[in-house]
């Protein structure tokens, strides 16, 4: 794993932790200089994220029966530089904090 991939992967695990999902496991799927994914474990559930080859971002799940597309940034090409993919991590990591806690409507008084 490059330096660049190695503190990817460890932003996405500390964005994670940030955004309540504890625990995750990440794991480099491809990575190059244009483009990279990940795979991402939570308790029970699975995601892939990352950058396609068009430098898109993107996330989706990936678990057994729920595979669902959950984010990506197609209108808005995010360039492959380091500062965008790192800035880029924390939306993923929001997006599948989502999927893994979904928000509850509010109670009703």
């Amino acid at each position: 794993m490059s330096p660049i991939e190695s503190h990817l992967k460890q932003a996405l695990e500390a964005d994670l932790r940030q955004v309540g999902v504890a625990g995750a496991r990440v794991s480099v799927l491809s990575a190059d200089v244009e483009a990279w994914s990940y795979r991402v474990e939570t308790e029970g559930r699975s995601f892939e994220v990352g950058f396609n080859h068009r430098d898109l971002l993107w996330a989706r799940e990936t678990t057994a029966g729920r595979q669902k597309h959950l984010v990506s940034n197609d209108h808005a090409p995010v360039h492959a530089s380091t500062a965008a993919r790192a800035r880029a991590v924390v939306l993923v990591a929001r997006a599948v904090a989502d999927a893994q806690f979904p928000p509850r409507d509010p109670p009703v008084i």
